[in-house]
């Protein structure tokens, strides 16, 4: 069995879609395009490697088998390559290319291809992500220059449990930006607005990366570590949830060990995120998933009507529209794997969890939502938002306890007696009242038209 039979073999195992590239060269020899939808049958194999050619995999759902699709890491940099794998290479099939390495994986949905561009040294390179409408060269093909690509293991291609293509390149861009940032290299389209993005604070599944990116950041800036720690801490107040304080100081640590590096394995990365919320089989955890949408949004249901509202925290009240928040959270963290079906299942996880009595509602009558905090009316002082104090009111009034009211004053010392002056106020007071603990009226008498 020659090299090309033991590849067609390896293909034929792992049901990977095979086509012919031009000898010594890295362009297909036949039109493409339809095996980007089917496999070519035995007869097209036989013919096409009949004479020497170079030979390549199709990326994406035509390759893997039902519920699998392949793609590929092509790293044009031995450097950054092994960055990413220091320690024995990646658990899964690669291949040696001329300059780099591939990194094989399978997914169960498709990854569509994109490039990644470094500026290394004032040099360019690439890290290509070759997945749905792509192809890779594989052995025993012959590069342009002469060199032959060859396996580097003959580990089987390892399947991440993702269904989550923005997920997957989110992951792979924060940790080419933490290897840029600790050697002073640039990710093309990066600037400043993803540092600020960062700082403003980040929500559950960023946040570890984004410290360790931050911690990088400070470092390269000449930050030390003391330093470091206090402008992580105020950061880390401003995530969703904050990370705890035991586990931010291990990560600050970390950044600052003597050549700290940033190799890490991205299959785990992707699993350990992705095996929270489903099990082995595939399914949704839909209490894991519940529970991880009500980490960053506190939510009350009203038990009569199964009416879902979500608190606005920059306003501290209740709005309604519960139920499109956790729709939009689904579909922008897992994309079309949770189908309406699950959807409907964690709407309800969430609605059994939160309910309460509509009388709960509004109902702390001394508190008074306002823009810039919650006014207590026993205390006289100004309260920051809480989703514990359930209101779906909040008046249009910024509160100044220092604010002087001349024009008022002036007006009440003109029509009424210096008497009746602080009752006139507190019946204005007694209007912001929810609730009606004084049963009195007030009639209003004098000359004119009154």
């Amino acid at each position: 069995m020659n090299d090309i039979d033991r590849t067609l073999r390896f293909a034929q195992e792992n049901d990977l879609c095979v086509i012919p590239i031009k000898h010594k060269g890295k362009c297909p020899r036949v039109a493409w395009k339809k095996y980007q939808q089917r496999k070519p049958s035995s007869d097209e194999i036989k013919e096409w490697f009949e004479q020497d050619s170079n030979i390549a995999f199709v990326c994406g759902s035509v390759s893997g088998g039902t519920k699998k699709a392949f793609v590929v890491i092509d790293f044009d940099d031995e450097e950054i390559y092994k960055i990413f794998y220091p320690d024995g290479g990646p658990d899964t099939r690669t291949v040696k290319t001329s300059k780099g390495y591939h990194v094989y994986f399978f997914t169960p949905v498709p990854i569509p291809k994109f490039r990644i561009e470094i500026e290394k040294e004032g040099k360019p390179i690439g890290i290509d992500v070759q997945g749905e409408g792509g192809y890779v060269i594989c052995p025993p093909s012959i590069h342009p220059s002469g060199v032959t690509y060859k396996w580097v293991n003959d580990k089987p291609i390892r399947f991440l449990k993702d269904e989550f293509p923005s997920h997957f390149k989110a992951c792979l861009l924060h940790r080419i930006d933490c290897v840029c940032v600790e050697r002073g290299w640039k990710r093309r389209g990066a600037d400043k607005h993803d540092i600020q993005r960062i700082l403003q604070g980040v929500k559950s599944g960023e946040r570890n990366l984004s410290a360790y990116f931050l911690t990088s950041y400070y470092k390269q800036l000449g930050r030390s570590k003391i330093e470091s720690e206090e402008l992580l801490e105020r950061w880390n107040e401003r995530c969703e949830p904050p990370l705890p304080y035991t586990e931010l100081m291990s990560i600050v640590t970390s950044a600052f060990k003597p050549n700290a590096k940033t190799g890490f394995d991205f299959g785990l990365e992707i699993e350990s995120w992705v095996s929270k919320f489903f099990t082995e089989n595939g399914k949704p955890k839909v209490k894991e998933i519940s529970e991880d949408i009500k980490s960053r949004h506190a939510f009350v249901c009203i038990k009569d009507t199964e009416e879902l509202y979500r608190y606005n925290p920059q306003r501290g009240i209740y709005e309604t529209g519960g139920e499109m928040v956790i729709k939009s959270e689904c579909k922008s963290n897992f994309g079309n794997i949770i189908n309406q079906y699950w959807v409907r299942e964690i709407l309800a996880y969430i609605q059994a969890t939160t309910y309460i009595r509509r009388e709960e509602l509004n109902s702390q009558s001394k508190l008074l939502h306002l823009q810039n905090g919650i006014f207590d009316m026993d205390t006289y002082k100004l309260r920051p938002f809480t989703p514990d104090v359930m209101s779906t009111v909040s008046l249009p009034i910024f509160y100044d306890s220092k604010a002087k009211c001349p024009g008022f004053d002036k007006f009440l010392n003109e029509v009424a007696k210096q008497r009746d002056i602080q009752l006139i106020k507190e019946l204005f007071g007694y209007c912001l009242h929810k609730s009606y603990e004084i049963h009195k009226f007030f009639l209003f008498a004098g000359r004119g038209s009154n």
